[in-house]
């Protein structure tokens, strides 16, 4: 959202600083994913309504029996993917421009394409930049991949998935949560 080349013309310098917001949007990511498997909020409004008749019960999710799916394995998705992994998930991810090994290296699995990412995600978390090739990388065709009581949480760029198809997949019940 900078105009870089302006910025330049006025003597302005600027830089990048990649490493800040990682922890956090890790951390984030992983607070959004407990929030639905869990399913914190419903269970939340349910208490304050002093009844205790949890309607929810087919959405709430054991971690260990769940399967996290990343988008991206660079600083913020590794770092989700290294906290997931420590609450009991399997993960798993997809990235096309890592080298072979990077899953043995960080102890995760590897999905060889995207779609076979979707099929096995539970939890599907994005951590890609948006570019021309990933905005829209989530629609209608994408979403039909995950299974219906799958989660989808999106800390990077909201452009990444097709609101419409997502909107149209959680009013359906052909998603879980988002």
């Amino acid at each position: 959202s900078v105009d870089v080349a302006a910025a330049r013309e006025c003597g302005i310098p600027v830089c990048n600083v990649p490493d800040y917001g990682t922890e956090e949007v890790a951390d984030h990511a992983i607070a959004l994913t407990l929030a639905l498997c869990r399913q914190l909020f419903p269970l939340d409004q349910e208490a304050r309504r002093l009844g205790w008749t949890i309607r929810v019960e087919p959405k709430l999710r054991r971690l260990r029996e769940l399967t996290f799916g990343v988008v991206g394995l660079g600083r913020i998705g590794t770092a989700a993917a290294l906290r997931a992994k420590a609450l009991g998930f399997k993960v798993v991810f997809y990235d096309p421009y890592l080298v072979n090994g990077v899953d043995k290296a960080v102890g995760v699995q590897r999905a060889r394409t995207l779609e076979e990412l979707l099929r096995r995600a539970d939890v599907l978390s994005l951590h890609c930049p948006l570019t021309e090739e990933t905005h829209h990388l989530i629609g209608e065709r994408e979403l039909a991949l995950l299974k219906p009581s799958a989660f989808v949480v999106n800390t990077a760029r909201g452009a990444i998935i097709k609101k419409a198809a997502i909107l149209d997949a959680l009013r359906s019940g052909r998603l879980a949560g988002a």
